[in-house]
């Protein structure tokens, strides 16, 4: 079981795993951007979601920050096999796109469209779009323990 500690992007900087969410793009600031940079230089995975999975907070990121620092960002490669969605995502026929990883320095920036924390905290609500519980449980080991994502 998964939960979470709040905490300022400085202070988690370096940690092993980081997860930053918003919900619109006027919530990805420049001063955000700088700190999910900050982090990943430091050696972080900063997963970057849009909660809910119906916004377009990642989006804006991830243009800001691919801007701001001339990474290229490139499909998680293999992508892993998660077949386990959300109902609201499987009644609506929804696709997940593959998550985008940038490599910063010594960490990396990972981009997905989709919810992950409510899935990783069990959070069973309606009109969420992502993964269930095991899928996403099963994407952050993966993530995680993959030396090619890096």
């Amino acid at each position: 079981r998964w939960t979470v500690q709040r905490m300022s992007l400085s202070k988690a900087a370096g940690k092993p795993l980081i997860v930053v969410g918003g919900i619109d793009e006027n919530e990805a600031t420049g001063i955000l951007v700088n700190d999910v940079i900050h982090a990943a230089t430091e050696g972080s995975t900063v997963l970057v979601e849009t909660i809910g999975g119906r916004g377009n907070y990642a989006k804006a990121l991830r243009k800001q920050i691919a801007a701001k620092t001339g990474v290229i960002l490139k499909p998680i490669n293999p992508i892993p096999a998660l077949h386990g969605r959300r109902g609201w995502t499987i009644h609506l026929n929804k696709t997940l796109e593959p998550p985008l990883v940038a490599r910063i320095d010594r960490g990396r920036v990972v981009f997905i469209d989709f919810d992950i924390r409510n899935a990783l905290l069990g959070q069973p609500s309606w009109g969420i779009h992502g993964f269930d519980t095991n899928s996403a449980q099963g994407f952050i080991a993966t993530m995680l323990n993959q030396d090619n994502w890096r």
